[in-house]
């Protein structure tokens, strides 16, 4: 969306169930707006629809950047914010602040009032030329499309019959996709193409149980069910590599849960915003909070991981293994 504007404007309002697709439009514009703050330290505020200083961004966004040439706030799970927080957006929107950017993101708008009209509308409205107001449905997004667009972002050819494959094996829930085509990305490393194989390999039932049940062990700490769970994939003839893409993948939505369970998000939100087994959210929420490792941690040492196969190719399986038993040792 901003990349698609000569400039950025005041106000963007981006919601829906499609979520990957908002995901993504909010970051390119938040990317865009970081590129002209030199101090974000400062000048980049991000809250939470539900929290009390939801009201209170919006009085940020009209205060002027210290010393820099723009401020951006951003506002995410906007369906969780009450009524008299989007009449006070509404009245931004009429006149918002020239030097900042306002964010708003989330699931979806208010329902629709008889007198009024839908949310959407009324922003458009009150914003004019000063604002874009996006809702993304998942059920206008074409799958296939999705998914062969996702992998050319991540800078990998998915073909036709590949995409085709991974949509019939995986699914229409777009969320499922983008997680799909996320991990298949990761599984074949520097190769320029996501073949048939690749996606068959990736898709693999059983073994996708058994790594389920790895991570779960290890986010357990339980060392020896992890270490069974990676003797049990060994044995199977599975490979390290897409062994440790599985792992990247499931502890993103981990620390995305955890996120989720410290805003004191409700289950039904968590529940539609991740992809975790219900045994694998058991494990972790007793340790949101205490011992459960941050994302600069997990995902850091997942990174020395994939960087350390790639280098030492023989070492594939003595990498992963040495993996778990890190992850597994208590804090």
């Amino acid at each position: 969306i901003a990349a698609a504007e000569a400039r950025l404007l005041p106000l963007y309002a981006i919601a829906g169930d499609a979520t990957p697709v908002v995901d993504e439009a909010v970051a390119g514009i938040e990317a865009a707006a970081l590129r002209g703050i030199r101090m974000p330290s400062l000048n980049h505020q991000t809250v939470r629809g539900g929290e009390s200083g939801a009201m209170e961004a919006l009085s940020s966004a009209r205060t002027l950047p210290m010393m820099d040439a723009l401020r951006l706030v951003t506002v995410r799970d906007c369906q969780d914010a009450p009524v008299d927080w989007w009449n006070a957006l509404l009245a931004y929107a009429a006149e918002p602040s020239p030097s900042a950017v306002l964010v708003v993101t989330g699931l979806g708008f208010p329902r629709a009032s008889p007198k009024d009209g839908a949310w959407p509308d009324r922003l458009r409205k009150a914003a004019g030329e000063r604002g874009r107001v996006a809702v993304f449905s998942s059920a206008d997004v074409a799958p296939l499309e999705f998914a062969v667009t996702r992998a050319k972002a991540a800078g990998k050819v998915l073909g036709h019959e590949a995409a085709r494959l991974l949509v019939e094996i995986s699914g229409m829930d777009i969320r499922v996709l983008a997680g799909e085509v996320d991990k298949l990305v990761l599984y074949v490393g520097d190769a320029p193409a996501i073949d048939e194989a690749a996606v068959t390999d990736v898709s693999s039932q059983l073994a996708v149980g058994v790594i389920w049940d790895l991570t779960t062990a290890v986010a357990r700490r339980d060392r020896r069910g992890a270490l069974g769970a990676v003797a049990r994939l060994l044995d199977g003839g599975d490979d390290p590599r897409r062994m440790l893409s599985m792992l990247v993948w499931q502890w993103r939505e981990i620390l995305r849960y955890a996120e989720l369970v410290r805003a004191g998000q409700s289950d039904a939100l968590i529940g539609r915003a991740v992809k975790l087994r219900p045994e694998l959210q058991r494990a972790i929420r007793p340790r949101v909070g205490k011992d459960l490792p941050g994302a600069s941690v997990v995902l850091g040492r997942l990174a020395r991981a994939w960087a350390e196969m790639n280098g030492h190719k023989a070492g594939d399986q003595r990498v992963l293994e040495a993996l778990v038993l890190e992850l597994t040792t208590p804090a």
